[in-house]
């Protein structure tokens, strides 16, 4: 099962998910698009921004 969550803090809004183990975040790894930023939660980030670009309201959130 996949958890998804939609931070309001920031706008655009950043959608974040994560996997219920170890085992679903292999597969989110897998077959995650190339701006997606992983530490086990993901931020999935708008075109033509890298994780240096996350806003620290989206960390905190």
């Amino acid at each position: 099962m996949v958890l998804y969550f939609t931070s309001n803090v920031v706008d655009p809004p950043a959608t974040i998910y994560m996997g219920k183990d170890k085992f679903e975040n292999e597969d989110l790894i897998k077959y995650g698009f190339p701006e997606d930023v992983c530490a086990h939660v993901y931020v999935r980030l708008q075109p033509g921004q890298t994780w240096l670009d996350i806003p620290p309201e989206v960390v905190d959130d």
